[in-house]
């Protein structure tokens, strides 16, 4: 766990240091740019949240509150008359069964109702109807807004903490795309003259790519399939042109 921790802890630090403003002078005007972007997503986040989790609780509070009202006043709890015994289900201590009850309006109207399980014929329960007499089910409870409330606001949060990861992960996509674009046009432009510098009279071949396994150099007679693969090392652009620029000030490898 605490080895996890290092790690992510690590990793927190590399992004917090290269998205830093500074003088480095390696540091480009796009990195300068996602910087910007990551602070304005930071900002838009820390200001986003509180405000949208507010505004959220608050109107989720006032409509469940309305909602509540509404429901007290026109829905109506009157008895109903069980025309049957309540069968042991085994299931709970509730069953449904057919029985008779009087609408506000006065019809008189036939349903399935939920009933203490073991209950006699003719005996009655309280059930929640409303004008029409139709079955509704018990109205919200004022105890329940404040949950409501806030069970809107963390879901308020949540959408807005995804919108600006997701904002922050294209931006990053996007201005990656022209950095490695930009990386592979100043190599294209560097990379002859640090060849030539580093190894004077020699051709500078094809560039080197970084990431991919090329088969070396293989004797006479040797078969291609029994010559095992090596792979380039992995050497950052970054540090390609720290090269060329020291190899061009020394005049000659660094």
């Amino acid at each position: 766990m605490r080895g996890r921790l290092a790690v992510v802890a690590a990793w927190a630090v590399r992004v917090v240091r290269g998205l830093w403003p500074d003088r480095n002078p390696l540091r480009r005007t796009i990195d300068r740019a996602e910087a910007v972007v990551a602070a304005g997503l930071a900002v838009a986040f820390l200001a986003g949240v509180p405000l949208a989790a507010v505004a959220a609780g608050h109107y989720a509070g006032n409509h469940a509150s309305r909602t509540a009202a509404a429901q007290r006043t026109a829905w109506h709890q009157v008895p109903a008359k069980l025309l049957t015994t309540v069968p042991a289900s085994g299931y709970g201590d509730q069953a449904t069964v057919p029985a008779r009850w009087t609408a506000p309006d006065g019809r008189r109207r036939t349903g399935m109702v939920p009933a203490p399980v073991a209950a006699a014929a003719g005996g009655t329960v309280m059930i929640w109807v409303d004008d029409a007499g139709r079955l509704t089910g018990p109205p919200l409870r004022p105890s329940v807004v404040p949950g409501q409330a806030m069970l809107a606001a963390i879901f308020a949060a949540l959408v807005i903490a995804i919108i600006v990861v997701c904002a922050g992960l294209l931006a990053h996509i996007a201005l990656d795309r022209r950095r490695l674009g930009a990386w592979g046009a100043q190599w294209r432009a560097t990379g002859p003259q640090w060849t030539r510098q580093r190894w004077p009279g020699r051709s500078p071949g094809p560039p080197l790519r970084l990431g991919r396994t090329y088969q070396p150099a293989h004797k006479k007679g040797a078969k291609l399939s029994t010559m095992p693969c090596q792979r380039a090392p992995r050497v950052s652009a970054m540090r390609l042109l720290w090269w060329s620029k020291a190899s061009a000030t020394r005049g000659g490898a660094p």
